[in-house]
């Protein structure tokens, strides 16, 4: 009995507080693909808008009458869940250590490369911080991982309601621009080919704004198309 009470009350509060993340490495996108997404760090801090990508690094800017640019490492990328690129910093710690006006060279950021530093300290063992597992690909891709669940939050309607009805339709980008056809529908995510089927392209389902009954129309312009090619 008891242990059945304890398995209730875990349900319940499951319900209630936050989900962590689930990060999938198998499932990655190439860095240009999250060009004008928005950055969040730590706590849902606000760091901006990705301008551009670096060797090891991406460029966000921050406000609008005083802008701040930051060039952030890619090792401290969690991943895009398909609305907003995930970093593991704050923005006090954004500001503190890599709010800068000129890149950084690639040897100034390679010691966050094994994911053993912690902002400022030694690494992550000697501090007591967690050492974070970094993907081998991390400086050429991206990887996409589940849109985190807060508290308070509500399911909302699937963005397509049967999958299987989008084969054989034709994609949009989100400013308009035709890039070809849905030819298959994973577990995960789109399989679409180009028009005059020269590329294919893995598109995730997080990708996916809206199907109108004739259309499907993605979350990302025809600039950042390229970052979804197989």
């Amino acid at each position: 009995m008891f242990a059945i009470v304890c398995r209730a009350l875990f349900i319940l509060y499951s319900r209630y507080y936050s989900m962590e993340q689930k990060i999938n490495y198998s499932k990655s996108i190439n860095w240009e693909a999250i060009i004008k997404k928005e950055a969040r760090g730590i706590n849902d801090d606000d760091l901006g808008e990705v301008q551009s990508i670096g060797p090891n690094y991406i460029v966000t800017m921050k406000g609008l009458a005083r802008k701040r640019t930051f060039y952030i490492p890619k090792y401290l990328v969690d991943g895009f869940d398909g609305h907003n690129l995930l970093i593991r910093i704050s923005i006090e710690e954004a500001k503190k250590t890599f709010m800068r006006e000129i890149p950084p060279t690639i040897e100034e950021y390679s010691k966050y490369r094994t994911g053993a530093i912690s902002l400022g300290t030694s690494p992550g063992p000697a501090t007591g911080e967690e050492t974070h597992i970094i993907p081998s690909d991390i400086e050429s891709r991206v990887p996409v991982i589940e849109r985190k669940i807060t508290v308070g939050s509500t399911d909302k309607e699937p963005t397509v309601l049967n999958w299987d009805n989008i084969v054989h339709r034709n994609v949009r980008t989100e400013d308009n621009e035709p890039i070809g056809t849905v030819v298959a529908v994973t577990g995960g995510s789109l399989v679409v080919t180009s028009i005059g089927g020269r590329d294919e392209y893995y598109i995730p389902k997080s990708f996916v704004e809206k199907y109108d009954g004739a259309e499907v129309f993605l979350k990302f312009p025809r600039i950042s198309v390229d970052g979804f090619k197989i």
